[in-house]
């Protein structure tokens, strides 16, 4: 029969291999994703369009496409405690209306709404008609211009 001491040494080896094991899961399965520059199709690059963390419903990224344009990123988050989801709208430079100060603080423009799984699509197509309307009418005539020139 094995002493004491050298059970425990066993189990004391088994529980820090576990541990080891249990946190390279964990670390390949937390989203490590970089903001990766993308082209557009007038040939600017840009840098400053989030990644979001979970895909984006195609459906979704259309009704940004379609009421604002292509140049603005999209970032989602699902809530665990509700039935929610929270929806951003990335904002590129050339339309940003943030004033300076919270430019520099923020560092990025965007416009989060938390919004219902029941109002789903809807939801997210009364938010960026909302986001459309926050813009002068300079602003919202050159995101016109650059999606009907897509």
């Amino acid at each position: 029969m094995p002493k004491q001491s050298q059970v425990l040494q066993s189990l004391s080896e088994n529980m820090a291999l576990l541990v080891g094991e249990i946190k390279s899961l964990k670390d390949s399965l937390s989203p490590k994703q970089e903001a990766k520059p993308q082209e557009v199709p007038n040939g600017v690059v840009q840098t400053n369009i989030a990644v979001s963390t979970v895909p984006v419903p195609q459906e979704y990224r259309e009704l940004v496409n379609t009421i604002l344009n292509k140049s603005f990123g999209v970032r989602m988050e699902y809530r665990t405690d509700a039935p929610l989801f929270e929806f951003s709208i990335i904002v590129p430079d050339k339309y940003s209306n943030m004033p300076l100060p919270q430019r520099e603080v923020q560092k990025e423009d965007f416009r989060l709404k938390v919004i219902t799984m029941a109002e789903g699509k809807n939801g997210v197509k009364e938010w960026c008609e909302k986001v459309y309307k926050n813009f002068n009418s300079k602003i919202q005539s050159m995101i016109v211009a650059d999606r009907l020139n897509a």
